[in-house]
């Protein structure tokens, strides 16, 4: 299969205010690939042209990974506060103390654009996140490439305008980071939190990662803790925001109009003005990434619900390592296998099975490739689909008949024509993925443009191997919450 082209600008430098460009702009193409522009104060523009869509993202190389051990919830909170806009009172008071800043956006400037552009301040467009390795600000594609540069204006405004407020250590409520736009927004993240737990299924995904990273808490599903956040003042967040929300980290990323006019909006807003602060050094204790098992530990959770929700771990490799993309391939076979051995038996229980999966996790900090399920039957039936699950495992790893040939290629060209689909449809997503290739080495994005070659080069011994390699039988975390009798 021929790969659609793939088109950079000419070649040929020159300085252009704050910023490196190219002389000429390159013809415009829906996969065009990304052009890394560096800034003076080491902040990254990355842009690729395209006439059809329009979606632009503030990203940052900070994520969950970099909270503190005693503070975890700081970013997800900063990611929080970093959204509000400017009261009218902090309008003022900026103006007064700080003439050389940018009139900040204000609250009402936001939720008018909300309402303009995405139909609501919690529309669907919206894609504001904090995950393991990178916190975003962003959106989905517009309805009219032509809305971008106001949807950028609004939200590149608010991070320069937090990243501004962030070194004004007083504690007052007069500026945008204030005491009481914290205490706000603590709550927030307290419930967003809550809303997981509360989750039957979410409970034993919970439980099964303490007992995988029994050694290391820190890798513990969730990206806030509410003891943490109760006593967490805005202060610390600020202070932790200096070192760690900081240009050298941050990756801006536009989708649709060309290099040059994406470097003219991010100008406009005045990102490439901020100030050039190191980030704070950090270190993430990597001991345990692949956790080695000694036999299969169980963790089990009463609650009041209605069915059993079964979740069952094998620790493996991380993001970007050598296993990665026949890890990719191996979950989706899994799943499809072990949804129709499912599919089959359904008749022989009374409860049924409800949409068995199989997700390869593949964050930074640590890798899991998870099965789970859940089913209204009772604890003997769900004893005997783990049974039947592991049986599927050990045919796949010894599985080398044309069957598994014809899986592998249909698994392989699916997720390279949805890499390429995204560029179309979810551009939003397509900026996520760079963010998040940046933050984890891939600093050319040299393996993000090489990834549908690559994923098609997986092979069934590939398959085979890892499958041998990290799902054994003998050796996994399984989790089960059932209702209270």
């Amino acid at each position: 299969m021929t790969r659609p082209p793939l088109l950079l600008a000419a070649e040929g430098v020159f300085l252009y205010r704050n910023a490196i460009v190219n002389k000429k702009e390159g013809p415009v193409s829906l996969y065009n690939e990304p052009v890394i522009t560096p800034f003076y104060n080491k902040m990254e523009l990355v842009t690729i042209a395209n006439e059809l869509v329009g979606t632009s993202q503030v990203g940052f190389a900070t994520g969950s990974r970099n909270d503190p051990p005693d503070a975890i919830g700081i970013g997800h909170g900063f990611e929080h506060l970093a959204c509000r806009g400017a009261s009218p009172l902090a309008v003022a008071a900026i103006a007064a103390r700080h003439n050389h800043r940018p009139s900040p956006v204000t609250q009402r400037q936001a939720d008018r654009c909300f309402r303009r552009f995405f139909g609501g301040s919690n529309g669907p467009g919206i894609n504001v996140y904090t995950l393991h390795s990178t916190m975003g600000f962003g959106h989905q594609d517009l309805f009219k490439p032509r809305y971008l540069p106001h949807v950028f204006y609004m939200m590149g405004g608010m991070i320069r305008d937090a990243m501004y407020d962030m070194y004004d250590m007083r504690n007052r409520e007069d500026t945008i980071l204030s005491p009481h736009a914290w205490f706000v927004e603590k709550a927030a993240v307290d419930n967003e939190t809550a809303d997981n737990d509360e989750r039957a299924e979410m409970e034993a995904y919970r439980q099964g990662c303490k007992l995988l990273y029994a050694v290391n808490p820190a890798r513990n599903y969730g990206d806030s803790e509410p003891e943490h956040l109760t006593r967490m003042k805005v202060g610390r967040v600020k202070q932790w925001a200096q070192g760690n929300i900081v240009t050298g980290r941050m990756k801006v990323v536009i989708i649709g109009p060309s290099r040059n006019a994406a470097v003219n909006m991010l100008r406009k807003v005045g990102l490439n003005k901020l100030p050039d602060h190191a980030p704070v050094p950090w270190h993430y204790d990597r001991s345990d990434d692949v956790p080695v098992l000694d036999g299969i530990r169980t963790a089990e959770v009463i609650r009041h619900c209605r069915k059993h929700h079964v979740h069952i771990f094998w620790p493996t490799e991380t993001f970007m390592t050598k296993d990665a993309l026949a890890l990719e391939v191996l979950s989706g076979i899994l799943k499809e296998r072990i949804e129709e051995e499912f599919r089959e038996h359904n008749h022989a229980y009374p409860g049924g099975v409800y949409h068995p999966a199989v997700e390869w996790d593949a964050s930074s900090s640590h890798g899991v490739l998870e099965a789970w399920f859940s089913t209204r039957g009772n604890r003997a039936h769900c004893d005997d689909l783990i049974g039947r699950l592991l049986e599927v495992i050990e045919r796949l790893k010894e599985d080398e008949s044309d069957l598994l040939a014809e899986d592998v290629d249909d698994r392989r060209n699916y997720l390279a024509d949805a890499y390429l689909e995204q560029y179309r449809f979810m551009p939003g997503t397509i900026a996520d993925m760079i963010v998040d290739y940046l933050a984890n080495g891939d600093a050319k994005l040299e393996r993000f443009m090489a990834y549908p070659d690559a994923i098609r080069r997986v092979t069934p011994h590939q398959v085979r191997k890892v499958a041998r390699k990290y799902l054994h039988t003998d050796r996994f975390v399984q989790a089960i919450t059932r209702p209270a009798p």
